[in-house]
């Protein structure tokens, strides 16, 4: 039997009996459901990996803010703030979407914004992967299109913004989102280009996104739906997401693609965002970033050792490296296995391709270890 199959009015034989439809966005043909390979801007839009741990507490102002959890996104305080909260994995997903994964910010001490105070979950992209993406940026007419899956216990109005770092004057597009408790929503942000921005062809930071959960209120003035410079990161109508330790904060599905229509989210296999993610931050055992060495080691051999590691690919930048021995981290740490601990390795290289330690030790009965943790953040 044959099946015609119609494909933007243009017909052809096909022996499947399942029809195909064919749409377009973005002036590009696809097929409405499925993959289409690197559209996404994105690295590990979809909560895989987490190299670093899967559950961090007490974050709070200057503690453990940043990159601490999932890779490619941190979370950030800006000024004093006095609340506190827990990152970590969560199995709650938007049903049906394919997701595993979301990010979780659990409220564990509540407090509210001072007037210079803002949090956000952050992510940050090349400046070179948005210079040769396609977005004419600096035309208005050329677009691009952010879109996540967004959950919150706290109902009311979110902001989340995207930024030109390289941009002679910092500029800011700002958008609100509205969320009912406790219901997934598919938020999508179409962005136009403006006549100021820079994105430079290299490996620097250069596109920033931010997801706002609270703001004081000298930086909650923004003008939604439009590009502005200024310390505004919100608008008046941003909920303080740390009013309760009842409140959790749920995003996964993060998608930042050229053109303005928001297709079907890119999942990718977890192999290919690991090595997406370990261009900016690898270690020896996932999951050991704070580990000694007797939980994240490598052996090397016996006596005085050249210790040389290969990343798993090209870094992004040269990373700051600290390696492990039984007892600490640092710059040059490593034991001799059964008798002490050292930090007086010396460095011999540090490229983005390679690492190399020589240990002093002269024992030749036991093998020398360390573990390691190679950053090279955005």
């Amino acid at each position: 039997m044959t099946v015609v199959v119609t494909q933007n009015n243009i017909t052809s034989p096909n022996a499947d009996v399942t029809a195909l439809t064919v749409g377009t966005a973005n002036g590009l043909k696809f097929p409405n459901a499925g993959p289409l390979s690197n559209r996404n801007l994105i690295i590990n839009g979809a909560m895989q990996v987490w190299q670093r741990s899967t559950s961090v507490a007490g974050v709070a102002d200057n503690t453990n803010e940043g990159y601490q959890s999932v890779d490619r996104f941190g979370f950030s305080f800006a000024s004093t703030h006095g609340g506190a909260c827990t990152i970590s994995k969560d199995p709650t997903v938007p049903s049906g979407e394919g997701f595993a994964s979301s990010y979780n910010v659990d409220i564990t001490s509540s407090s509210t914004p001072t007037a210079n105070q803002n949090t956000a979950i952050f992510t940050k992209i090349e400046a070179q992967d948005i210079a040769n993406s396609g977005w004419n940026f600096t035309s208005t007419s050329s677009y691009i299109t952010l879109s996540f899956w967004a959950r919150s216990t706290k109902a009311g109005t979110y902001c989340a913004y995207i930024d030109s770092v390289d941009a002679a004057t910092y500029i800011r597009y700002i958008k609100e989102y509205t969320l009912v408790a406790n219901t997934w929503k598919k938020v999508e942000i179409t962005i136009p280009g403006e006549s100021t921005l820079v994105y430079n062809n290299d490996n620097g930071e250069g596109l920033n996104v931010f997801w706002v959960l609270s703001a004081g209120s000298n930086r909650n003035a923004a003008t939604d739906g439009t590009w502005q410079t200024g310390v505004n990161v919100a608008t008046s109508n941003q909920v303080n997401f740390f009013d309760s330790t009842s409140n959790d904060f749920y995003l996964t599905g993060v998608q930042l693609e050229v053109g303005s229509v928001a297709t079907p989210f890119e999942h990718r296999s977890y192999g290919d965002e690991l090595l997406r993610c370990q261009r900016y931050y690898c270690q020896s055992v996932p999951g050991s970033r704070t580990a000694t060495s007797m939980t994240n080691e490598m052996l090397f051999g016996r006596g005085e050792s050249y210790l040389s590691w290969t990343y798993p690919v090209i870094m992004r930048a040269v990373p700051s490296v600290v390696t492990s021995n039984d007892t600490g981290t640092g710059v040059g740490y490593y034991t001799v296995s059964s008798v002490n601990n050292y930090t007086n390795g010396t460095v011999l290289r540090n490229g983005v391709n390679q690492y190399a330690l020589l240990t002093p030790s002269s024992n030749a009965s036991y093998n020398t270890k360390t573990g390691y943790n190679a950053d090279a953040e955005l």
